[in-house]
This record gives structure tokens, sequence and C-alpha cells, in this order.
């Protein structure tokens, strides 16, 4: 994994972490963990996770801890 490719992936689990845990929105996410733009996030995110910010966000608050075990 290439350094740029690092950074993405924690600023990934980052967003993922806010998006989940805290219940920020998308786009204030977006501009937490450094993108200009909450569209870009959004592709990113998906093509990191398979899925939008929000459907990811929402299937894992809906998933028992027991699931990740």
């Amino acid at each position: 994994m290439s350094p740029l490719q690092y950074q993405k992936h924690v600023r990934m689990q980052e967003a993922r972490r806010l998006l989940v845990a805290e219940g920020q929105a998308a786009a204030t996410v977006a501009f937490t963990v450094g993108y200009a733009s909450p569209s870009q996030f959004s592709r990113e995110y998906a093509r990191a996770f398979g899925m939008p910010p929000r459907t990811d966000a929402e299937r894992l608050r809906h998933t028992p801890v027991s699931a990740f075990a």
C-alpha cells in the first residue's frame, strides 16, 4: 500500500467511525476528514466500502455487535 493509499484508508476509517458512532451527516464528515467536495467523498466512500455513506452507516448501526466477532 502506497503512502497515499494508506492516507485515504485512514481517512475513510475515520469517516466511517464519525458516521456510525457520532451520527454526523456525510457532508460534515467529508469536510472533517479533509474532502472539499461532499460528492467526491461519497464516491470515494462507496468505492472503499461498497455502498454510499448513509446506507453503510444505517446498516452498521443496526448490525448486532456479535456479528463482528
